[in-house]
């Protein structure tokens, strides 16, 4: 998992030490050569600590490549001249598959390697750090990073009792998440009952959410907006896709809703209409077989990943039955979707009173319904996965633990819609036919967060 928050602060420790597959490397200064003033000495380090070889030398040059074995990784060079050019003032820039990896490999190799950040570069974000090698020569190691990752908080959609979506409201609980700085906002899930909403209503629900994003101060990261577009037929998918996709969407969160339990080859269909007629916003594939009584099997997300190739982004699913082997679950996933689980798409995971093993069995992606109220506690429980401190996250998992129940009791949705009564947030009630939770209910709450020290008493 990645997120923004406090990234530089991410530490990760390797068991196992694996050599990284750089994909590129450019000079900072754009010439053919890094320099150097002494080639030796530059062979000899990069040797040890880079795992290079040299492979071509003349009185004044040595090149030196890593990769390009049977392992089928590309070959990648550099070049090294004495040229009375001064080291200091260059360096490299190099693409690798997976920079933990090539961090952990350096750091073990006892390169010293600098903090964690997310630079944003040719319309990528980017997981960065450096690395410094004696002759003055300075390395920038870097990662694009997926778009699905960290923590997407998913907020009520606010709306008066005849289904018109409170707008200013609906920025008050956006904004909160801004400043909270999520990785994302998944708009018009299920908490921000998408099902219960007009194309127009949910149109204004995109529109005042991005609109909020967009005002996000320079300086401070933009979360990437997700919408929920389900609808019972496709064509109306379709509207809602190029409705999201309009107004400012990355990403549409595609449901198989449908009153008639979908088969695979329907939901496989499904998507890929949707995928054509609005080929600019990619779909992150929804599994929620409780809501829709469909679930997706391992099959057909990879088949959906590489058949419709970048038009599906991801998959947010539940973690599974208490007692699943979380890691092995995750792995399994992972091999069906195949190479592209490494690169460009992302497996994430809900339920919030279960997240704590699908994470830390290797999710990348926290689609949570308490970070759209309470965004920091969710983040001090990601930023532990992070770290690798498992008792960390599993021990703030348990401070939650009281409010974690009652949601799994009484689902997600009607707690959150109370928790933003008890916080003043806004008096909106869920959608007909769904209603408020009783007095007694919603004290039991309040209890909780207290007890939770969400709140004070």
């Amino acid at each position: 998992v990645s997120s923004q928050k406090e990234i530089g602060d991410l530490e990760l420790c390797e068991s196992v030490v694996m050599m990284a597959v750089w994909l590129k490397a450019s000079t900072f200064c754009d010439g053919p050569v890094l320099p150097t003033k002494d080639l030796s000495a530059a062979v000899s380090w990069h040797t040890a600590h880079f795992g290079m070889q040299e492979v071509a030398r003349t009185d004044t040059t040595v090149t030196l490549k890593r990769g390009g074995d049977a392992d089928g990784s590309p070959e990648i060079s550099l070049c090294f001249a004495v040229n009375g050019q001064d080291p200091e003032n260059d360096g490299a820039a190099i693409r690798v598959q997976d920079a933990a990896v090539a961090r952990a490999e350096l750091e073990t190799a006892g390169v010293s390697t600098g903090n964690w950040r997310v630079d944003h570069r040719d319309g990528e974000d980017h997981r960065v750090f450096f690395a410094k090698e004696p002759g003055g020569l300075c390395y920038c190691f870097y990662q694009p990073l997926k778009m699905l990752r960290g923590l997407s908080a998913f907020p009520i959609t606010p709306q008066s009792d005849d289904g018109i979506v409170d707008t200013p409201t609906l920025k008050k609980l956006i904004g909160r998440l801004v400043d909270a700085r999520v990785d994302s906002i998944g708009l018009l899930g299920s908490t921000g009952t998408y099902a219960y909403l007009s194309r127009e209503e949910r149109r204004r629900a995109v529109q005042a959410a991005a609109e909020v994003i967009k005002a996000t101060p320079e300086g401070k990261p933009k979360p990437k907006l997700f919408v929920g577009i389900g609808h019972v037929r496709t064509t109306c998918c379709i509207e809602m896709a190029m409705d999201a996709q309009k107004a400012g969407a990355d990403a549409g969160l595609l449901a198989p809703v449908s009153y008639t339990p979908l088969l695979d080859e329907e939901v496989f269909e499904h998507f890929a209409a949707v995928a054509k007629a609005v080929p600019n916003l990619p779909l992150i594939i929804y599994n929620n077989p409780s809501t829709t009584k469909f679930k997706f099997s391992n099959e057909l997300v990879g088949r959906l990943a590489n058949e419709l190739g970048t038009s599906v982004v991801g998959i947010k699913r539940g973690g599974g039955p208490d007692g699943t082997d979380h890691g092995a679950a995750h792995a399994a996933l992972a091999t069906a979707v195949g190479e592209r689980a490494t690169k460009d798409f992302s497996i994430g995971y809900a339920g919030d009173w279960k997240i704590i093993g699908p994470l830390l069995g290797g999710g990348e992606a926290w689609y949570s319904v308490l970070a759209g109220v309470f965004p920091e506690r969710c983040f001090a429980i990601l930023n532990a996965v992070e770290s690798g401190d498992a008792e960390a996250a599993n021990r703030l998992g348990a401070d939650l633990q009281p409010l974690f129940k009652i949601m799994a009791e009484m689902g997600s949705l009607r707690v959150v819609y109370a928790i933003c009564n008890i916080l003043g947030l806004t008096d909106a009630a869920p959608p007909r036919p769904l209603l408020p939770l009783p007095a007694v209910m919603q004290d039991a709450i309040k209890a909780a967060l207290i007890s939770c020290k969400l709140i004070d008493p």
